[in-house]
């Protein structure tokens, strides 16, 4: 085997790194407790920029239930606005996109029925999907709809 081939990626290898909602962008509102972020929601710009240096043409990022539906049946404009905004942006970056839409944390409310155990925040849950696709689809190449659902479990 020849040097270059060893290091050969077949032709379209998605080559990117990932980040998820809760673990970086800041400002979580969801059922794990808020922690120090590096605040990706605040340097989106700056980090799409970085990836590209870095020769990648994927990024896999999250959309956090909890900032979408901070309240049972409300859901914030405002979160809307800011996911339009960011998916805006890596669109013209170019760079494919995979999108978690469950990254192991729920809105708080999800415990007033016992969380997943409940027919009622399944249905929630596929309202928020539902969201999710019509506001975002066009900006999303790969779902990823539950993230290590085997986790879950436990």
């Amino acid at each position: 085997m020849s040097k270059d081939s060893f290091c050969r990626f077949p032709e379209g290898f998605l080559w990117g790194s990932c980040i998820s909602d809760y673990q970086a962008f800041g400002g979580a509102r969801c059922d794990l407790p808020l922690r120090w972020t590096a605040k990706h929601a605040e340097h989106y710009r700056e980090d799409f920029q970085l990836l590209l240096k870095m020769n990648h043409n994927a990024w896999r990022t999250s959309i956090e239930w909890a900032r979408i539906e901070p309240e049972e049946g409300k859901i914030s404009r405002d979160a809307i606005k800011f996911y339009h905004n960011y998916f805006s942006e890596l669109r013209k970056t170019g760079l494919k996109t995979w999108v978690t839409l469950h990254h192991f944390t729920n809105p708080l409310w999800v415990h007033n029925y016992q969380g997943w155990l409940s027919k009622k925040v399944v249905k929630k849950f596929v309202e928020y999907v539902e969201l999710v696709i019509k506001e975002f689809g066009e900006y999303i190449d790969y779902a990823v709809v539950i993230m290590s659902p085997k986790c879950m479990l436990f």
